[in-house]
């Protein structure tokens, strides 16, 4: 075991990771990257196998206990049913008859629930038919495809902000933090169930990883843009899935960005990046709180 550690160690005393495995075109050199095992350790790829495994199973589990809770008659709360369904299915029918103008009124109705899950629930409905068990799908489906997903990629993200040359470590830090959402008492309360906080969590993470993955070194100006522009959608999506986790996410953005400001040497460039996150929440918010529905068609 001594021999295999030694082996996995370069001279320098720190990991070797192959050419190539760097975030962003970076390349890796000998001596480089996190302490701890090579990418190649037969015990490291082990526990990664046994990790997806879990991560594969707690999944199937979350399915699972959906469909339980619906054959035991476990009946829709007062949220679930008149803040996110009925506006759900409402915009469904109305859609199916052609009635697009009162579509987009209940969406703007959307006052307690905000318009991006009830919307969520209308398209997947839409296409699945409207009903408990596929409203239910569309909530848990979204979580455990794309929620995973944006776990993950914040947990690989923040890894890369702590050494950028090891891909191998950011690749362990995005299962451990999808394992560690899989495995939440969000995941299994509130997942299969049409609160919003499973859905929140989505846009949420995936909101963070773009406003981290927005600093990364060496970007030329027109990427930088486009990271910033989608930091701006995520962050807008966060707000108008729930509103008090997204209020909270803004006033991070808030109190991160002037921290930013302040120590940038090129406070022009780095007001302007800010200046384009906030435009599609400006846009939106304007849209949804004084536009007529939709667009002026009554």
């Amino acid at each position: 075991m001594r021999r295999d550690l030694d082996d996995a160690v370069a001279p320098s005393g720190a990991p070797h990771y192959p050419e190539g495995d760097r975030d962003d075109g970076a390349v890796d050199r000998p001596g480089e990257g996190a302490v701890g095992w090579s990418r190649s350790h037969p015990v490291r790829a082990a526990l990664r196998v046994g990790a997806l495994v879990a991560l594969a199973l707690l999944g199937a589990a979350l399915v699972r206990g959906t469909s339980e809770s619906m054959r035991s008659g476990q009946a829709w709360g007062w949220d679930e049913t008149m803040h996110a369904e009925l506006p759900a299915a409402r915009m469904v029918l109305l859609a199916s008859d052609g009635e697009v103008g009162d579509a987009f009124a209940v969406l703007h109705e959307c006052d307690r629930y905000p318009f991006v899950f009830p919307v969520l629930l209308a398209v997947g409905q839409g296409v699945l038919g409207v009903g408990e068990a596929n409203a239910r799908a569309c909530g848990l489906w979204t979580f455990l495809l794309l929620g995973l997903e944006a776990v993950a990629r914040l947990g690989r993200r923040v890894a890369l902000q702590i050494d950028p040359r090891a891909r191998g470590f950011a690749f362990d830090a995005a299962l451990l933090a999808a394992l560690a959402a899989v495995s939440s008492p969000l995941a299994r309360r509130y997942a299969p169930t049409l609160f919003l906080e499973s859905t929140a969590l989505v846009f949420i993470a995936l909101a963070l990883e773009a406003w981290l993955a927005r600093r990364t070194a060496g970007l030329a100006p027109s990427a930088r843009v486009r990271r910033a522009l989608v930091t701006g959608h995520w962050d807008t999506a966060a707000l108008v899935t729930h509103l008090n986790y997204g209020l909270m996410r803004v006033a991070v953005n808030g109190l991160d960005g002037i921290a930013e400001l302040v120590r940038s040497p090129t406070r022009s460039t780095t007001g302007r990046s800010h200046a384009v996150v906030a435009a599609p929440m400006a846009v939106v918010c304007t849209w949804w709180v004084f536009v007529p529905p939709p667009l002026g068609f009554e």
